[in-house]
Order: structure tokens, then sequence, then C-alpha cells
């Protein structure tokens, strides 16, 4: 009998340890896709040069205000106002091809627009001290 309530106590601890490290690691990707999100409502917006501000410095560096505001207006001014966008899918990363190492997630959005229905949105995002910031963003 002690056996079986030991196993039953230790089965218990078991699963909520798991739920406990699985709850932990969900939290730092849902503010991320939350900070994600805010961002996409800048630029849904049509706030371009807002949404450059708010960006990572990597991704400034990367490309002035003036061509950020030029290439998301040439990509989606044509596309029309958001109906509808979900979250596809979500991927940590540690490394990712030409940035430093360090904490980022790669989120991609099925979004539909008046004139343009399932189009992805990739917006890769970088883990600050403070918080998420976008580093890239594609659309197609």
């Amino acid at each position: 009998m002690k056996i079986t309530l030991l196993s039953i106590a230790l089965t218990l601890f078991s699963f909520q340890l798991f739920a406990f490290a699985s709850q932990t690691n969900s939290q730092p990707e849902s503010l991320a896709i939350s900070h994600a999100k805010t961002w996409l409502q800048v630029i849904d917006a049509g706030n371009y040069s807002e949404s450059w501000e708010k960006a990572a410095p990597f991704f400034q560096s990367q490309l002035s205000k003036a061509n950020w505001d030029a290439a998301l207006t040439k990509a989606r001014s044509p596309l029309g106002a958001v109906v509808s966008r979900i979250k596809l899918s979500s991927k940590a990363y540690s490394s990712l091809p030409g940035v430093d190492d360090g904490e980022y997630l790669i989120i991609q959005f099925q979004t539909d627009f008046k004139n343009k229905k399932n189009v992805t949105e990739t917006l890769t995002l970088s883990k600050t001290e403070e918080t998420w910031l976008p580093i890239g963003y594609f659309i197609r």
C-alpha cells in the first residue's frame, strides 16, 4: 500500500512539474507573440515609420526609415485592410544567420486582407533585456 501511494504521489508530482515547465516555457513565447501582434497593428494602421522606430536597432541598421516606409507602402497598400490574422507557427532559435547568438522567435501568420487572401507574414523577433523587438518582416 505504501509503495502504491508513493507511486501515485511521484506520478502526480511529475505531472505538476511537467505542467509548470510547459507553462513557464510558453510565457516568454506568449509575450513575444503579443509584442508581434502589437507591432503588426502599427503596420496595419499604415504607421510604417512608427513601426521602424519600434523595431530593434539591428533592423534599423539594415534599412533606413525612408526605405522601410517606401517598401511597406508598395507591399501593403495594394492588399487593403486586414480582415483576419491567425498564428500558423512559432519557433524559438538561439542562432540565426547574420546576427549574434541570442534569443529569437520566428512567427508565421496567415493573414487575409481585403484584396488578397491567404498571405503569409513572417516576423522575426529578438529578445532584448526588456522586451521582444522585430528584426525582420517578410510578406508573401
